[in-house]
């Protein structure tokens, strides 16, 4: 048993750089296997493809992560194209042999890319600010994406997008963003960080942010709930007084009442009483005496008494008009045919009734004496 199990321990042993060559071989192989997907530079784009943009962002990381020299990445670049992209690389590539992949890549952003001012680029990238509600993380991938532009044109060095990174992210920012607060005391004098250390803290304190505000949210609730059961137990004890008081005041109200009331006139079952004349079964306004015993007041004209009409609100009839001329009923001065007669010249009532009633409308027998004036 033990010299079997020897010659099996060393087969392994024979065996495992065997192995380890070969998984070296086939990660190669991938490697050299994996490939872009078809660009073909036909508008709109057919299915199956990628716009320029989602191609030339998987164009720009393959080059980087591929092995092999120039020529090879070129070649490889070259097979993900169809169409007039293809037809243009191959032209550039015989007229260019020497140029490498980043060049090629140039060549299309400058065909197909979006066509936009480098003047226009950077301001828009220096324009970009946080919006409300939105985390520093998801701003600062939006800044990435536009610099990644703006290195791709050739119009800011590879140099610089730490600093105009790390500016743009401190000016764009919200100004009570409690992460931005953090940042621009911790990277105060210190060198511009990289992407991945700089989205990492960023990350980190949105997180610890988040934590502390549910702690203030937990204590906030804790308090008011406490506060909250504080007021209910002292509305409970004033209510508690006041029905107190209630009662004392409707015992004392009881007790003090007493057994019987006096009727007082005017109950419901009696009868009405005028006013104005002082009887029962009426109210002033429809006395019967108003009309009856109205005061009159006695005129002494020309030796006649004539009793007034009572003064009323509403209008006189026509009947009820009296002429000022003649003392007559019925009548006004400026119709009254007395007044007309030019051949009287001296006119005067020798004798009238005592009274007029105009209730019953009689007529007044009158006697007339006239005199001529002498001609």
């Amino acid at each position: 048993l033990q010299s079997s199990l020897g010659e099996e321990a060393r087969g392994r042993r024979q065996k495992a750089p065997e192995l380890q060559k070969l998984h070296v071989g086939s990660e190669r192989g991938a490697a050299q296997g994996e490939r872009l997907k078809i660009f073909s530079g036909m508008e709109p784009t057919p299915p199956g493809e990628e716009t320029f943009e989602a191609w030339r962002d998987a164009a720009l990381v393959a080059i980087t992560d591929w092995p092999g020299s120039g020529p090879a990445l070129c070649r490889k670049i070259q097979e993900s194209l169809r169409g007039p992209a293809l037809d243009l690389i191959k032209l550039h590539r015989e007229v260019c042999p020497q140029d490498g992949p980043e060049k090629l890549i140039e060549v299309l952003e400058d065909t197909y890319g979006p066509v936009e001012d480098e003047i226009e680029m950077l301001y828009k990238f220096q324009s970009c600010m946080q919006k409300e509600k939105e985390n520093l993380s998801e701003y600062l991938k939006r800044l990435q994406q536009m610099l990644k532009l703006l290195v791709c044109r050739r119009i800011i060095a590879t140099d610089r997008v730490d600093s105009m990174r790390l500016q743009q992210l401190f000016r764009g920012a919200l100004s009570m963003d409690p992460t931005a607060v953090m940042l621009r005391s911790f990277y105060r004098g210190k060198k511009e960080p990289t992407y991945q250390e700089l989205i990492r803290e960023i990350r980190k304190e949105e997180v610890n942010v988040l934590r502390r505000e549910k702690k203030s949210r937990g204590s906030e609730r804790t308090s008011s709930d406490s506060q909250k059961a504080e007021e209910i137990a002292e509305l409970k004890k004033q209510v508690a007084q006041l029905k107190a008081r209630v009662s004392e005041k409707e015992e004392g109200s009881t007790m003090s009442r007493p057994s019987s009331f006096p009727k007082a006139g005017g109950a419901r079952g009696d009868p009405p009483k005028c006013f104005r004349c002082g009887r029962l079964g009426h109210i002033s306004p429809h006395c019967p005496t108003q009309r009856e015993n109205a005061a009159a007041t006695e005129v002494i004209s020309y030796g006649c008494a004539v009793r007034k009409p009572p003064q009323k609100r509403y209008r006189k009839r026509r009947n009820q008009v009296r002429c000022y001329t003649c003392g007559w009923y019925g009548h006004t001065s400026h119709t009254c045919d007395w007044g007309r007669n030019e051949d009287f010249t001296d006119v005067y009532v020798t004798s009238f009734p005592c009274e007029v009633d105009i209730c019953e409308e009689k007529s007044c027998g009158t006697r007339m004496v006239s005199e001529r004036k002498p001609s």
